[in-house]
């Protein structure tokens, strides 16, 4: 934390600035709830943590939404957990089922898809936008502003 900020490898901000989802990147095999769980709450016992109404830990394998993610509450499961089989293999199609991404193109996947859905036609029916959609991150992310690497 430098100067009272915090970088999160992607940060979603509404129309007013406010960060509405921060997001990290993991690109751990064997993500479990618990392990996604102790990673959350190593980042906010330090203060890595920006305040916002969602956070979402995800690796090529699954994702992890915590809603009214607030840091002061480290130890709470996922909101929701979801596989991100169908995103890997609509932006990343020519990925092997034993092939391991990059953090970094984990994270551009991550951003693309991201940017798509806060877009007008974001509403993809399948998963894992219908579990988004249930969480009402989905609704939440529409014209929102999608930043790699931001600072809050």
């Amino acid at each position: 934390m430098k100067g009272g900020t915090v970088e999160a490898d992607i940060l979603v901000r509404n129309a007013n600035g406010e960060s509405i989802l921060v997001v990290e990147a993991k690109n751990r095999q064997n993500l479990s709830p618990s392990v996604a769980t102790a990673l959350r709450r190593n980042l906010a016992v330090h203060n890595l943590l920006p305040p916002s109404t969602y956070f979402l830990l995800a690796s090529q394998d699954v994702g992890y939404l915590w809603k009214a993610a607030d840091s002061s509450m480290p130890d709470t499961p996922p909101t929701a957990q979801f596989s991100m089989s169908e995103v890997i293999a609509r932006y990343f199609p020519g990925v092997g089922p034993q092939e391991r991404l990059r953090e970094t193109q984990l994270e551009m996947l991550l951003l693309q898809w991201l940017q798509d859905l806060a877009g007008p036609n974001g509403n993809a029916p399948a998963e894992p936008e219908a579990t988004l959609a249930r969480t009402g991150l989905l609704e939440d992310l529409r014209g929102t502003t999608v930043d790699a690497h931001a600072k809050s």
